[in-house]
């Protein structure tokens, strides 16, 4: 069974890539306001800490917004903890949510002590209504829709795939990996586009087994596969240069045998994106 560690590893890079995209439709209907500008959202200190997504607003304000899978019961202290970082970094607090992909309510509880009253909106992404991001020119937001609150299956999907089959191939098939590592947390959504018309062009697409949800245990499989094979490399040559080679291996598996972008595998790696491209052409030149 895959820990769950793991599934969050998957599915906060995926939303952190889409946010990254800015879908200015979904951050329009979070705050009212169209983003203008992505912020960076590291801030230096003792502690490096990265938020998930801050975006100047149309309206001045700054916009920052956590992503969570479960609860945390230390959300309230992260929150204040990111409020004043952004205030030293630019000199404004900044408008927070919490965007909740949970089915179930979770009640975080605001900070109310002596001398202190913090506390930040909450918001489940169920509870937003798809037709707004799925009718929106942006894949970001077409993507992000499968999340939210379906009434209309049949237009939705079919809207959904005329969006996916107009991009370019290779577009299309990160955008497709992305709504595959997505549709595992709406199994109900997945078991419906598994049950439509297998002669539908779109099915090719979605239930591809190498992007199918079901499947994603083997890229963990695969990561550790190559960090086993890293370490066992880093005996014999040295722990330091073992621990590179399993991060090199890892990284390896993940793009020539899942077809992951090389630019965002060498950040989450914390490798250069030319040593992992040097990696794999020495690699496929010993085949």
């Amino acid at each position: 069974m895959k820990k769950p560690q793991q599934e969050n590893f998957i599915y906060d890079r995926t939303l952190k890539e889409l946010l990254q995209g800015i879908p200015k439709r979904f951050i329009t209907m979070l705050t009212g306001q169209e983003a203008v500008k992505l912020l960076d959202p590291t801030f230096p200190k003792t502690e490096e800490r990265r938020a998930d997504f801050v975006v100047e607003l149309d309206n001045g304000d700054i916009f920052h917004l956590e992503v969570q899978t479960k609860e945390d019961k230390n959300m309230s202290l992260r929150m204040l903890k990111y409020a004043v970082l952004i205030k030293e970094l630019y000199n404004r607090f900044p408008k927070q949510m919490v965007l909740y992909l949970s089915e179930k309510e979770i009640k975080d509880k605001p900070i109310d002590i002596e001398n202190l009253k913090y506390n930040y909106t909450i918001k489940y992404i169920k509870d937003i209504d798809c037709h707004e991001l799925i009718e929106s020119s942006d894949i970001n937001d077409n993507i992000l829709a499968v999340l939210c609150k379906i009434e209309d299956f049949d237009r939705f999907i079919y809207r959904l795939r005329d969006k996916l089959l107009s991009l370019k191939e290779h577009q299309r098939k990160d955008y497709m990996q992305k709504l595959s590592f997505l549709l595992r947390l709406r199994p109900n959504l997945y078991a419906k586009i598994e049950k439509m018309d297998k002669g539908d062009r779109f099915m090719p697409l979605i239930l591809e087994e190498k992007r199918d949800p079901l499947y994603q245990k083997g890229i963990m499989i695969g990561i550790e596969k190559g960090i086993e094979q890293g370490i066992e490399r880093g005996i014999k040559q040295g722990v330091k240069k073992g621990k590179k080679n399993a991060k090199l291996e890892s990284a390896y598996i993940m793009v020539t045998k899942y077809h992951l972008p090389i630019s965002q595998i060498a950040q989450d790696f914390g490798l250069s994106e030319s040593e992992l491209k040097e990696y794999i052409y020495n690699k496929n030149e010993q085949k």
